[in-house]
């Protein structure tokens, strides 16, 4: 068995994205060309803005999860600036507002979400009925084993899971109920006694290969049962999904996410991984 020092210090794998260089060897001319390309990121920025809006909007819209209103008066909007989504209204959940989050994070082009969305307060419901609530709901999704208590709209969660994944689910069924405007997990992940650092190390790195994802300049480091993860990823969705893909490992007890949104990296990388292959 490894000592505590070891385990805190599993640093794994990394996997260093080449440089590119410049072939460009006068100053004028690389600062001429810098200069065309801000001016062209700066107009191409402003249509993609567009777009993004767009399509969150169309998406938000199509969604069962999400009431956007008719049309005329959304009850939910979204803006976009350098590639930047600020989600705006308000809702009658919190599993709502979190929908809406993850929808508009499925957009390609976004880089970051900043969700402004207030859940509304129902004043026919108290602290006593929504604990109630909450409590039949997790009952009839086969959570039993999570406490609950709401106070002042915001339901509190207590017990022990077996994998992050289902304290994930947890937080989920509790905020769709009506009225809560909040949820806090204090709930623990059962650590298995045959898990150590190097064992959750390759767990990790063979679900994310298992699962053809792609992080550039990837490092992975394990301790305590806390997974922290950095590098750069295509998409804010490719980043939830890799958060799922470890949440749902046993053992790991917490997800420490550094991932960075990088779309032009990525198309470098396709572009080279293409004229290397011949494909």
């Amino acid at each position: 068995m490894e000592s505590s020092e070891e385990l805190e210090r599993a640093s794994l794998s990394k996997e260093p994205f080449p440089p590119t260089h410049s072939t460009l060897n006068e100053p004028k001319e690389r600062a001429s060309l810098d200069d065309n390309r801000l001016a062209n990121r700066e107009v191409g920025s402003s249509l993609a803005d567009q777009e993004i809006a767009g399509e969150a909007t169309f998406a938000l819209a199509e969604d069962s999860r999400v009431d956007i209103g008719d049309g005329l008066d959304n009850r939910i909007t979204v803006k976009s600036e350098g590639h930047i989504a600020t989600i705006t209204g308000v809702v009658d959940s919190a599993a709502e507002r979190m929908a809406a989050e993850e929808l508009v994070e499925a957009i390609p082009g976004v880089e970051l979400i900043e969700n402004a969305i207030t859940v509304g307060v129902d004043a026919y419901l108290d602290d006593d009925d929504l604990s109630r609530m909450v409590r039949e709901k997790l009952d009839s999704s086969g959570l039993a084993w999570v406490g609950s208590k709401v106070a002042h709209g915001v339901a509190r969660l207590v017990g022990t899971a077996e994998k992050l994944s289902d304290e994930e689910r947890a937080i989920k069924v509790a905020a769709s109920v009506r009225g809560i405007r909040d949820v806090v997990s204090n709930l623990k992940v059962k650590m298995p006694e045959y898990t150590d650092a190097i064992d959750l190390l390759s767990l990790v790195t063979q679900n994310l290969a298992i699962n053809d994802v792609v992080i550039l300049d990837r490092e992975i480091s394990i301790a305590d049962g806390i997974v922290r993860i950095s590098g750069k990823v295509p998409s804010l969705k490719d980043r939830r999904r890799v958060r799922r893909i470890i949440a749902d490992i046993a053992g790991v007890k917490g997800i420490r996410d550094k991932l960075e949104v990088d779309h032009a990296l990525f198309r470098d990388w396709q572009a080279r991984t293409h004229l290397s292959t011949g494909r």
